[in-house]
């Protein structure tokens, strides 16, 4: 009887040692796991952002600069939840480096494209006349709903770039 009583005391404790190493090793696993989908979405990114560098070289003409280009400023976001690569191309056309006879208004376009499909998402082209608070939307959309303002337009972009 003290020997099934002993035996019986030494499993229950081989038993608890054995469930406290599963615990410790499910929690081990869980963290491996986070730390692949970590390293899976910076691997992403990394495509992304070399992605994006070779899209916008592509995708600037050499007409640019003789249309009066002033800036040309870009960002690249991988968006996880979507799985996409976006990258934003916003450029600056002042009517002061354009050397057209007629002086048309500064204007302002702003581009996102999927990268990835190769695809334009999005585009805003705004127009400042003369007088700074005249300002003309001309083209304004995003995922194919249109839109009325800067503010709109960076607002819908803002939300596909923070995730």
């Amino acid at each position: 009887m003290k020997t099934v009583a002993a035996t019986g005391l030494v499993v229950l404790i081989v038993g608890g040692f054995l469930y406290q190493r599963i615990v410790v090793l499910e929690k081990r696993v869980g963290e491996l796991g986070t730390e692949v989908k970590k390293a899976g979405s910076l691997d992403a990114q990394a495509r992304c952002a070399t992605r994006a560098k070779a899209f916008l070289n592509e995708t600037l003409m050499p007409s640019d600069d003789k249309l009066g280009l002033s800036l040309v400023d870009y960002t690249n976001h991988y968006n996880k939840s979507l799985g996409k690569c976006f990258i934003v191309i916003r450029r600056t056309f002042s009517r002061t480096t354009l050397s057209l006879q007629e002086s048309p208004p500064n204007s302002l376009s702003i581009d996102m494209y999927d990268v990835f499909e190769n695809r334009e998402v999005g585009r805003l082209l705004q127009f400042t006349h003369s007088q700074p608070d005249k300002q003309e939307i001309v083209e304004c959309y995003l995922n194919d709903d249109s839109c009325q303002s800067l503010k709109e337009f960076e607002n819908r972009l803002k939300a596909l770039m923070d995730n």
